[in-house]
């Protein structure tokens, strides 16, 4: 299955540098911002559970509640 969504910027912060993951593999986060919608960022949640199902849990997202979101807004290029 092939995921795609369309995603408005001006909710995102920005996209992260890039990531390895254990397997050697790369990839991107979009961080969203702190002040972006709540319905934004629920429909973004059921978007990213799907997508983490896909690629071997890693996120599309990082949402503002995430206790790692600090961590990965420091890395927006």
């Amino acid at each position: 299955m092939i995921l795609m969504t369309r995603v408005p910027e001006e909710y995102i912060a920005g996209t992260t540098s890039l990531l390895i993951d254990d397997a050697g593999g790369g990839y991107y986060v979009d961080v969203v911002k702190k002040d972006a919608p709540a319905d934004f960022i629920a429909e973004m949640k059921e978007y990213d559970v799907l997508w983490r199902k896909e690629h071997h849990n890693q996120p599309y997202f990082i949402f503002p509640d995430d206790p790692e979101y600090e961590k990965y807004f420091a890395l927006i290029e």
